[in-house]
C-alpha cells in the first residue's frame, strides 16, 4: 500500500477492430470518445441523461 495506482487496460475487440479498455470494477457508467465510436462502427444514440462528477475541476 502507499505506491502509485496504476491503471489497467486490456486489448479488446470490438466490431472486429482492435483497440483497448481500461478495466474498472467500481464503475457504474462506460465511457468511450464519439471519435472511438465512430471508428469501431458503433451506433450513437443521444440522451439527456446527466452524470455528477466527483472530486474533479468543473
Amino acid at each position: 500500500m502507499g505506491g502509485p495506482r496504476k491503471l489497467l487496460f486490456v486489448k479488446v475487440i470490438i466490431n472486429s477492430t482492435l483497440t483497448k479498455a481500461l478495466v474498472d470494477l467500481g464503475v457504474t457508467h462506460n465511457f468511450l470518445s464519439e471519435k472511438e465510436a465512430h471508428r469501431l462502427k458503433l451506433s450513437l444514440v443521444c440522451t439527456n441523461n446527466k452524470i455528477k462528477a466527483i472530486n474533479s475541476e468543473a
